[in-house]
């Protein structure tokens, strides 16, 4: 595969109005590509964020405590050369601007605070059970496979991904936020 210049991304602050009840944002930024060595880590880090789980950091902080949305959720897609980090958020309008610095809070949370020992421990459990469970089904075990094969020309033992995932510190999920998630890398789009 022959190597690409990896593509740059602007960063700011773009509206968009539109004609509904609800605001949209996205919050999003480049990341790791699939060959970044960081790249596991920063799946821990955003499954913790913002991932399929109601215990995640956006969904307890903002969806519970203050109640202002209940379709919040972040993404990590890596791709060849580059990857994306996205954080969507709707609400009522008159809550986005609330929505977004609530967000900004804990992306800067996690870039300058390490997480409790319980609460990575428990973070390394639920992302190894969802790749758990994600192997069970025949056509998943497959496709992963296969996706494996080519993109690093071998197939990922399920438990060299385990322990790759349980050898991840606070240091590194550190590391990576303050990476990946600096604000002067960040866009805003709202859709309000």
């Amino acid at each position: 595969i022959k190597s690409r210049k990896r593509p740059t991304l602007g960063t700011g602050l773009k509206r968009q109005r539109a004609e509904s009840q609800q605001a949209h944002c996205i919050i999003g930024c480049g990341a790791y590509d699939v060959h970044a060595s960081e790249k596991l880590a920063f799946i821990l880090l955003n499954n913790i964020l913002g991932g399929p789980t109601m215990n995640n950091l956006l969904g307890l902080n903002i969806r519970e405590r203050h109640g202002i949305s209940y379709n919040l959720e972040s993404h990590y897609q890596a791709f060849s050369d580059s990857g994306l980090f996205q954080v969507y958020v709707s609400t009522e309008k008159k809550q986005i601007e609330r929505a977004i610095r609530l967000i900004n809070k804990e992306l800067e949370k996690l870039r300058t605070k390490a997480l409790g020992i319980r609460q990575l421990h428990a973070g390394k459990n639920q992302l190894k059970g969802q790749i758990a469970l994600g192997t069970e089904g025949g056509l998943n075990t497959v496709l992963g496979i296969a996706k494996s094969v080519l993109i690093h020309d071998r197939i990922e033992d399920l438990e060299d991904i385990m322990s790759a995932i349980d050898q991840i510190t606070e240091q590194d999920l550190l590391h990576v936020a303050n990476e990946v998630w600096r604000p002067e890398r960040l866009n805003t789009l709202i859709y309000a």
